[in-house]
């Protein structure tokens, strides 16, 4: 389920340079993409609210932060058999090309 990172899995951020956040959720063994996912992006938007932000912009990597490269969507990979999902973050109140509204991801991150 969703919760902070334990050793059945979780959400957790960590401070990146240039103001970037690095945000993963990892499942566990029941934990299918969609979850790892969906949750790794209502981490992201749960961040974003609690900082008043309203856009916040999602790359793959800090290189693709580095030449503007944004994603919708979070990074998925497996370490071992376990899921994961993660992306770097960096939030605004002004809306820029690529963006997503924290409030969008939100309320689509609860759809199954």
């Amino acid at each position: 389920g969703y919760h902070s990172r334990s050793s059945s899995g979780g959400y957790a951020s960590e401070k990146m340079m240039g103001g970037y956040l690095r945000v993963e959720f990892d499942g566990n063994g029941s934990s299918s993409v969609a979850d790892v996912s969906r949750y790794a992006m209502r981490r992201i938007a749960e961040i974003g609210r609690e900082r008043n932000r309203k856009y916040v912009a999602v790359y793959h990597s800090l290189t693709d932060a580095a030449i503007d490269v944004k994603s919708d969507t979070p990074v998925f990979a497996k370490v071992y058999v376990w899921p994961i999902a993660y992306a770097y973050v960096k939030y605004s109140n002004q809306k820029q090309p690529g963006d997503l509204s924290v409030e969008t991801v939100y309320k689509n991150s609860f759809k199954q």
